[in-house]
């Protein structure tokens, strides 16, 4: 599913590709639509129960981010964006588990990139995620499930009690400052020295610049349908450390290219990952 979502390396424009038949939209269209408007209707009012979200949420919002790429292949970009809402939307009801929320966030952003204006005003808030707090609080979270589930020491072995304590210990505070580590990293660098997680700290670490690559992408896109042409200007700032965007239009704004100044590579494995440069 993620090589439909992210598939952009060699894509820098808005093209989709259909979605392989062996995922089944078309089987799944009625019941992800009853999802969308579920979600979309409830808004923040979305909670689930004691048992916290399903664990086929996460499978759920990457189906939704194949169908919302769907509709906007076939020119029904607004059923396409309230599809991303609705991702947007389950993913901010699942904070208890914060390794899910980034996967989703990340998701929605990629998609969002790709649609077309109007951009509905929600999707401001895409920018404002804040990936290595998210991957942060992951590192920590699982240290204290693991804590938490750590069975208790049987009969005479319970006199090593102590030494299991001091380890979990210097565990805790071992991701406490890898998380702090990593909260406090350079915008967009990769902070890999982490113990804890560093596949984590890798990905929220570019997924600060694939935010801002959207952001950056869908002002463009805004300025293109009011304008009928590519902006001759374009606010060139980073967020990112020593990193600035790159743009260049034809005299006649009929095309242009957009790029991070400094090339960030994917995580390490990574097949597919949203695209950082772009030609339209």
């Amino acid at each position: 599913m993620k090589s439909i979502i992210y598939k952009g390396r060699d894509i820098t424009d808005d093209a989709i590709d259909p979605p392989p038949a062996t995922i089944g939209l078309d089987a799944r269209e009625a019941p992800l639509v009853e999802l969308v408007r579920t979600a979309v209707s409830a808004g923040d009012r979305l909670i689930w129960g004691p048992d916290g979200a399903p664990y086929e949420l996460d499978d759920a919002a990457e189906l939704l981010a194949a169908d919302a790429l769907d509709h906007a292949r076939r020119g029904d970009g607004a059923g396409a964006w309230e599809r991303v809402h609705a991702i947007w939307l389950l993913t901010r009801s699942m904070k208890s588990d914060a390794r899910a929320v980034l996967r989703m966030e990340r998701a929605a952003n990629a998609v969002a990139r790709k649609l077309p204006a109007p951009v509905p005003p929600w999707a401001a808030e895409l920018s404002a995620i804040e990936p290595r707090r998210d991957a942060a609080a992951a590192i920590q979270q699982q240290t204290l499930s693991r804590i938490r589930t750590m069975p208790p020491l049987p009969g005479p072995f319970i006199v090593f009690r102590p030494i299991s304590n001091f380890i979990e210990a210097s565990n805790v505070r071992r991701s406490r400052a890898d998380a702090e580590s990593l909260a406090n990293a350079r915008r967009c660098h990769m902070q890999t020295n982490l113990v804890a997680d560093p596949d984590g700290a890798y990905v929220a670490s570019r997924m600060e610049a694939e935010l801002e690559a959207t952001a950056k992408m869908l002002a463009l896109k805004s300025e293109h349908a009011r304008l009928g042409k590519w902006p001759g200007g374009f606010d060139s700032a980073s967020r990112c450390a020593e990193s600035r965007w790159l743009y260049e239009t034809k005299p006649d704004g009929s095309s242009m290219t957009l790029r991070l100044s400094w090339d960030l590579a994917a995580e390490p494995g990574a097949k597919n990952a949203p695209a950082l440069q772009f030609a339209y």
